[in-house]
């Protein structure tokens, strides 16, 4: 998978705040968001949440 594309993708969840929202602005199946997520190694607002419980 293309890693600009995959970042792209990444930046659409940021941005919208949820994998739905994301999915439907970009167009994407909800398969080919998780897919292209996952690639960036990257899991968004895991690290907020475990600095703050640490």
């Amino acid at each position: 998978m293309d890693k600009i594309q995959s970042m792209t993708t990444f930046v659409a969840v940021v941005k919208a705040g949820s994998f739905i929202r994301a999915i439907e602005s970009t167009g994407l199946s909800r398969a080919a968001v998780s897919r292209q997520v996952m690639e960036t190694g990257t899991i968004p607002w895991r690290s907020i949440t475990a600095s703050h419980n640490a």
